[in-house]
């Protein structure tokens, strides 16, 4: 099979995001600043050999790519301006210019370019999955990872419980890596139920694990928005069906109250990630997330227009001497935008995150008129799936400054693909 320079390009930028983000990116802090800074700089001479070859045949840009084009130029312009100064400033900017250039560089691909990319997530995603549910049935072998980090990962109770943050440094990047395996798989199942295919006992059983694997971590935030994404998808699917929907919502929710309330106080595991849900609002992570969000808040309201400074709050923070645990964010992207960037740092990034996300919904609603096919149908579940996710977790998390921005334009991709591809179609339709 023939293979173009995009394709090979795009297979390997891909690739090389997947990974760093999975694994790489966790033992940063051992190497030198070299090192840290060659990958993201790969990224962005890969976006522009993309971006000339995927230029070559195209006369001019659709209006969604230049839209897209024009939102991003203006998030990149207030990274640049008026950075901050904290340690590792330059390389945290290179990282985010990187990640802010594929989202500009992936607009335009087709379908053939990316359509590696669900399994590639899912498959390596998966090792997070398997690393979990092997921990938590063998705890003793905890202590291999323990000796690999030269200290005890952030969420595993000193250790106790280290199948929470399995192979990762923190239980909240494991619970991310797993969620995103969660998003994938139910892409595909969602698209079988649809197609009427039929059902592959294989993908629900890898779905069960890695859901199972997802409660194990006890991570709060992407449980619940896992879940709301499904629910969404499900309303976008049956549009005409809501009543009925929201009934059978109602009672598969209550079936599993039932289940969980014979269950939980008999299973220890499942009994830690209730306590988890009911102390929100009063346990330290909370009071110490609300300390966060107050001081961002009197951060824009000192200066609302375009605020301190990319990266900045967490150079304010510390300087009040508040102890929250390990601070690299505000644990909310919208907060922390408008101490940072302002007003028009805020409104720039909802432009930039609402114009695909529409495009998306958009491509749904009109699947069943366009006869997509069952690829692109995948496409766009994923896609929204991950960017409903996105858009929520930001609220309780800093996927703009963390590894979910890693999977942002990755998962994005997948519309601009179908949109931009004749092979969206069974019957080859050029556009959507």
């Amino acid at each position: 099979m023939k293979i173009s320079v995009k394709q090979g390009v795009g297979f390997v930028l891909l690739l090389s995001i997947v990974l760093y983000a999975e694994f790489f990116q966790s033992f940063i802090p051992i190497y030198p600043n070299a090192v840290r800074g060659f990958v993201p700089a790969a990224w962005i001479v890969l976006s522009f050999i993309l971006i000339i070859d995927l230029r070559k045949k195209t006369v001019s840009f659709s209006r969604g790519q230049g839209l897209v084009w024009l939102e991003w130029t203006a998030m990149i312009l207030l990274l640049l301006i008026g950075n901050s100064t904290q340690e590792n400033a330059f390389w945290v900017t290179l990282r985010t210019l990187s990640l802010m250039i594929l989202c500009m560089t992936l607009c335009m691909v087709k379908m053939p370019e990316v359509r590696f990319l669900p399994w590639m997530v899912a498959g390596v995603g998966y090792i997070h999955v398997l690393a979990t549910l092997f921990l938590f049935l063998v705890p003793s072998a905890y202590s291999f990872v323990e000796r690999a980090y030269g200290y005890v990962p952030s969420g595993t109770n000193n250790g106790a419980m280290g199948y929470r943050a399995g192979i990762t440094f923190h239980y909240s990047l494991n619970g991310l890596l797993i969620i995103l395996v969660v998003l994938v798989l139910g892409a595909f199942i969602a698209a079988d139920v649809v197609f009427k295919k039929r059902r592959r006992l294989f993908l629900w059983i890898l779905f069960a694990a890695a859901g199972f694997a997802l409660i194990l971590t006890a991570k709060r935030g992407p449980l619940l928005c896992g879940v709301l994404c499904f629910i969404g998808l499900y309303f976008l699917c049956y549009p005409n069906k809501i009543f009925r929907t929201s009934v059978k919502l109602l009672l598969v929710g209550a079936l599993i109250a039932v289940i969980l309330f014979i269950l939980v106080p008999r299973i220890p595991v499942l009994n830690a990630v209730y306590q988890r849900f009911t102390t929100v609002g009063d346990d330290a992570e909370s009071h110490g997330r609300l300390k966060m969000w107050e001081f961002a808040w009197q951060m824009f309201k000192q200066r609302p227009i375009l605020g301190y400074g990319w990266d900045s709050f967490t150079v304010y923070f510390k300087k009040t001497g508040i102890y929250v645990g390990n601070l690299p964010h505000a644990h909310n992207v919208y907060l922390q935008l408008l101490a940072e960037r302002g007003i028009v740092g805020l409104l720039c990034f909802f432009a930039a995150v609402l114009t695909p996300f529409f495009r998306t919904v958009s491509l749904l609603v009109k699947r069943q008129t366009k006869n997509l096919s069952y690829d692109a149908t995948v496409f766009l579940f994923l896609s929204f799936l991950f960017q409903v996710f996105f858009i929520l977790y930001s609220a309780t998390d800093g996927t703009l400054y963390g590894v979910a921005f890693y999977f942002y334009p990755l998962f994005v991709s997948l519309t601009y693909a179908v949109s931009n591809s004749s092979e969206m179609t069974n019957r080859g339709l050029q556009h959507a």
